[in-house]
């Protein structure tokens, strides 16, 4: 289950307030609990200090129906309970703690 159905996503008249809320929304529900829990492919992508590529997470489906802008994407996962954020071999990754 994602928390944006299909619908949601692919509304283009979203304020950019509401984008980023939508976006910020969607990202933590991938690093929570309730979907850490099932998603194999989310765990597969992390290195062994569980790092997860930026770019696996601009390519997820939803993601990409809210946005395209990669800076977008880097400035609300900053936003979003703890984060740290690694610049490994040219890539930028991102790790979620849950307090």
């Amino acid at each position: 289950m994602n928390y944006l159905d299909e619908e949601q996503a692919h509304q283009s008249q979203l304020t950019p307030e509401q984008l980023r809320q939508q976006l910020r929304k969607q990202l933590k529900y991938y690093f929570s609990r309730e979907n850490m829990v099932n998603d194999r492919y989310l765990k597969s992508q992390m290195d062994a200090d569980d790092y997860v590529p930026i770019s696996i997470i601009a390519n997820f489906k939803l993601v990409k129906s809210l946005t395209l802008d990669l800076q977008l994407i880097i400035d609300v996962l900053k936003g979003i309970g703890k984060t740290n954020l690694n610049n490994k071999s040219k890539f930028l990754y991102f790790r979620f703690t849950i307090s």
